[in-house]
């Protein structure tokens, strides 16, 4: 998970000393770097997790105290109850799946992940859509002739390539029509759908 982290800019500082932890006395110090800015993009945090940071000036003569600590709570991660979901062999068909979030967080970086078992992928256009009505296509009507879905959508992913093994669309991939990024700033409250459209039948 990632988190941003911003502060006031003191005149006198030439960087920061950013130090994060896991309890309010920063007895343990889970990480402590230097910034020469007043913001810092903090990767690899733990989900449910909450941490505490505070930041020092530094300048020529020395390090300063540490400001005030603030504290956040990394949210975690959130799975569809409603499945599996069925896709009918007959005709055309539209399933959706729910996911129903109840803490109001905003949303600063979004990854899903995205398992389905069928065959000819290529059938399938696949869309999440917030609670505030914003629609991401995840897959369209990608990699015919193999099997399954098994993949995490992520904007700074690779591009989509399939395989020649199953599951043919697997990896770490940006989404097909859209951006993640378009969640952001959204809350997090509210219903979750991922609508998969089977647009042939017979599998």
């Amino acid at each position: 998970m990632i988190a941003t982290l911003q502060w006031d800019a003191q005149s006198n500082a030439d960087d920061y000393v950013l130090e994060i932890a896991t309890d309010p006395s920063f007895s343990g110090i889970r990480l402590s770097i230097n910034i020469e800015s007043n913001s810092a993009v903090i990767k690899g945090l733990t989900g449910d997790t909450t941490y505490y940071w505070r930041v020092s000036p530094n300048n020529f003569c020395g390090s300063g105290t540490p400001g005030a600590a603030f504290s956040f709570t990394t949210p975690n991660h959130k799975g569809a109850v409603d499945l599996p979901v069925a896709i009918s062999a007959e005709g055309q068909n539209t399933v959706t799946s729910v996911l129903a979030i109840s803490e109001n967080l905003r949303i600063t970086d979004l990854n899903v992940h995205l398992a389905v078992a069928h065959t000819w992928p290529q059938d399938l256009e696949i869309n999440l859509t917030s609670p505030a009505g914003v629609e991401v296509g995840l897959l369209v009507n990608a990699c015919g002739g193999e099997n399954d879905i098994d993949v995490v959508f992520d904007d700074s992913g690779a591009e989509l390539e399939c395989s020649v093994t199953v599951p043919s669309v697997s990896g770490v991939i940006r989404p097909q029509s859209g951006n993640l990024s378009s969640f952001n700033e959204q809350s997090t409250s509210g219903d979750w759908t991922l609508t998969v459209i089977d647009e042939y039948d017979l599998d």
